[in-house]
């Protein structure tokens, strides 16, 4: 569902080509063919060899430095998991089973913000993901603007289908008090742990920054400025977290709430309202403040 105004989804029909605005940069033919060069038996020894030893364990209960000492007897196996990975855009069942494991940020946690997630997936998932990350790191600066969806960049199609394998085939289990609760499939994909995470959500972020520029340049976003001299500024984004400038009004604040939805429907992802904070001029009446915050926070 596009939450985008039907003025701003023409107008950038008609300049751009999509109704989601601006564009990734396409990639030329030789980086394409570059995705599809398979790696060697050394990259794989060097992507294993590159995930340190004592890594909490995956579901399977091998730890990092098991593969590691016994790479002379198993070398082979993982090599072949990793390519026929590759080349039939696939993993192995049970591969993407993830543990969570949950560790507190606050002495006396009470309740589960006082926790910190942290997905363990299992070695040879991490191997899997480093290439992928290998691949698309060399392309980041490319790919991505000073401000800081696959198939926009033109990706070859059997790594999209390796990406979203690695995405949707995710499972979990929570360990808790050192027992595991009974497993259950992911809703939000991304996860902290994962190698190629990182990567994923700076190119969903990136897609915000495309949707912000092209409501700017239609007119329906209006940056604001820090000084009479300075530059118009609408957003900021950082590792993970961003920062969205606009006028204090109620049409600014509905436009803006239409873009995170519309992020959002395009991403699979959600924001953290609980995480996030509105912050209005002193200038600002606070009646309209209150109006403000509820346009773009849910109740």
């Amino acid at each position: 569902m596009c939450s985008l105004s039907a003025a701003l989804r023409k107008w950038n029909r008609d300049v751009s080509g999509s109704v989601f605005g601006t564009f990734f940069l396409i990639l030329s033919m030789r980086i394409r063919i570059n995705f599809l060069i398979l790696f060697s038996l050394l990259d794989v020894k060097d992507a294993l060899f590159s995930i340190g030893p004592l890594k909490a364990s995956g579901y399977d209960g091998f730890p990092t430095s098991f593969y590691q000492h016994h790479w002379q007897l198993y070398s082979r196996d993982i090599y072949s998991i990793a390519c026929n990975a590759f080349t039939s855009g696939c993993i192995p069942s049970g591969l993407n089973h993830t543990i969570i494991s949950l560790i507190p940020k606050v002495d006396g946690p009470q309740h589960m913000v006082n926790f910190k997630p942290i997905s363990l997936c299992s070695t040879i998932y991490k191997v899997i993901s480093k290439h992928i990350v290998a691949k698309l790191r060399p392309l980041m600066m490319k790919l991505i603007s000073s401000n800081q969806v696959l198939c926009e960049i033109k990706l070859p199609y059997m790594l999209i289908k390796l990406i979203m394998r690695c995405v949707f085939s995710t499972s979990f289990q929570i360990c808790f008090n050192d027992d595991l609760i009974d497993g259950y499939k992911a809703q939000r994909r991304i996860r902290q742990g994962d190698p190629l995470s990182p990567y994923l959500f700076v190119l969903c972020i990136e897609k915000l920054s495309h949707l912000i520029k092209s409501a700017v340049d239609y007119g329906s976003w209006k940056a604001v400025k820090a000084s009479q001299s300075g530059p118009r500024i609408s957003h900021l984004f950082f590792a993970d977290d961003l920062m969205l400038f606009a006028e204090a009004s109620s049409r600014q604040a509905s436009g803006l709430k239409g873009i995170l939805d519309t992020l959002c429907s395009l991403s699979g992802q959600a924001v953290s309202y609980e995480k996030s904070l509105i912050f209005c001029s002193p200038n600002i009446d606070r009646r309209l403040a209150n109006i403000l915050v509820g346009l773009v926070a849910p109740p």
